[in-house]
């Protein structure tokens, strides 16, 4: 009797290990990261109403080629394939992350007198437009090296006539650590070198 109680008092130990270790499983978070404009360090504009051009720009909303419009991180390791990083994310999607950041950058580079809200569009003489074609990083596997390629195309529409007054494309990388940070670094890189194009190309056209 006393062998048959050790055996069931044994078992029972062996059992409760068993269940510890199939216990609950501590998940993974996702993280999710801003795109920024990290050259724009003001957050008020300061233009003494001195303006490049008296005039009102509508910001459309950026459009975004498929798939990139999801908050999904893609990166590439051959020609034809895209992958996506597990556990990372856009904290919103890249269009509108990156629609902030222009519209910031335009508002500190007292480039116009006003920016119009869609509401008030039709106090609007100019219209941008953009689509965002490609956001994603390139590894190459060989020497573990990688580069983060963004192409946005842009028009500026005269809203007085609806004529497009300039067209202009973005396409550009940057070498980046491999991963999600190095994605995220990149794009932060070429989020300042576009924003500085832009108000460049704006201001040359308008």
């Amino acid at each position: 009797m006393k062998n048959i109680k050790l055996k069931l008092l044994m078992l029972t130990s062996v059992v409760s290990l068993v269940a510890c270790s199939f216990g609950p499983v501590k998940q993974r978070p996702t993280v999710s990261y801003m795109i920024y404009d990290t050259a724009a360090t003001e957050s008020v504009p300061v233009c003494n109403n001195t303006y490049h051009s008296q005039k009102v720009i509508y910001i459309s909303p950026m459009r975004t080629n498929v798939p990139y419009d999801t908050t999904k991180m893609f990166y590439s390791s051959s020609k034809y394939e895209l992958n996506t990083y597990s556990y990372s994310q856009w904290a919103a999607l890249p269009s509108d992350l990156l629609t902030q950041a222009v519209t910031k950058k335009i508002l500190m580079a007292c480039s116009f007198k006003n920016i119009a809200t869609s509401l008030a569009i039709a106090d609007a003489n100019y219209r941008l437009v953009s689509m965002l074609v490609s956001l994603r990083q390139d590894v190459n596997q060989d020497d573990n090296t990688a580069s983060v390629h963004m192409v946005i195309a842009s028009e500026l529409i005269d809203l007085e006539n609806n004529k497009v007054i300039s067209s202009s494309i973005f396409n550009q990388r940057v070498p980046s650590a491999v991963g999600p940070a190095g994605l995220v670094d990149g794009v932060n890189q070429l989020t300042n070198k576009y924003d500085a194009e832009l108000i460049v190309w704006l201001q040359q056209n308008t």
